[in-house]
């Protein structure tokens, strides 16, 4: 995915150049008043669209995760497709499983280990989508 995405952007940039030499052409160069339009206007859903990718790319909720779910699987376990894992431990304390490795010891309350577990799956998609 992180490939798609630098194609993405560096084909927007490649579009950024063009529109700006097709603009210089526009304003510089002698043409029948029909083409000259309909190429202003070419131009301008170009940008539009350009304008709205990168602020698609730039925003920080571009990118929906969508929560983890935690069924039961026996008492004082909870797992889910994905990999994560929540377990009982002690008193009201809960660790944190990712296929397995424990990434999160000793959190008090199952819904703040879920709510750790969720932001961390977040970081993680969020880090793999990153093209830097």
């Amino acid at each position: 995915m992180t490939d798609l995405i630098k194609a993405a952007d560096a084909l927007a940039e490649a579009m950024d150049r063009q529109g700006d030499n097709m603009a210089f052409v526009i304003n510089n160069v002698s043409l029948p008043e029909q083409w000259r339009d309909k190429f202003m206007m070419e131009l301008e859903q170009d940008r539009a669209q350009l304008t709205a990718y990168r602020q698609a790319r730039e925003s920080a909720d571009g990118v929906k995760v969508k929560p983890l779910d935690m069924p039961e699987r026996r008492n004082g376990y909870w797992g889910n497709k994905d990999g994560y894992q929540v377990a009982h431990t002690r008193d009201d304390l809960f660790r944190v499983r990712f296929h397995g490795k424990v990434i999160c010891r000793d959190i008090r309350g199952f819904d703040r280990a879920v709510e750790w577990a969720n932001k961390h799956n977040e970081a993680r998609i969020k880090a793999a989508l990153d093209p830097q």
